[in-house]
C-alpha cells in the first residue's frame, strides 16, 4: 500500500471512528450498513453463525463500518472470506429482532 492509499484509509477510519461511541455503546451506522448487517445476520443461521462474505464492491465500505462499530470481524479460510458476528453484533441483531 502506498502513501496515498494509506492516507485515504486513515481518513476513512477517522471518519468512521466518529460513528461509534464506545463510552455510550451506541451503534451509529448508516442505513445501508444497517441493511447489510441485517442481511448477514439473517443468513448466519445457514452457515453455523459464520456467513460467507459476498456482496458488491459498494458494500465493502459498509463492512468496514460494521467492523469499526465492533459488530463483525472477517477472516479468510481456504480461499474464501467469512464473516463472524461478534457478541456485540449478536446483541444488536437481537435488538433488530434477529436471533443468531
Amino acid at each position: 500500500m502506498g502513501n496515498k492509499e494509506y492516507r485515504e484509509v486513515l481518513r476513512m477510519v477517522r471518519k468512521m471512528d466518529k460513528m461509534y461511541s464506545p463510552q455510550s455503546g451506541t451503534v451509529n451506522i448508516t442505513e445501508r450498513s444497517r441493511e447489510v448487517f441485517k442481511e448477514y445476520a439473517k443468513d448466519a443461521c445457514n452457515w453455523n453463525g459464520t456467513p460467507l462474505v459476498g456482496g458488491s464492491k459498494e458494500d465493502r465500505g459498509n463492512l468496514t463500518q460494521l467492523k469499526i462499530a465492533g459488530l463483525i470481524e472477517t477472516f479468510r479460510d481456504e480461499g474464501c472470506d467469512w464473516l463472524d458476528i461478534t457478541e456485540k453484533g449478536k446483541a444488536y441483531a437481537k435488538e433488530l429482532g434477529i436471533e443468531i
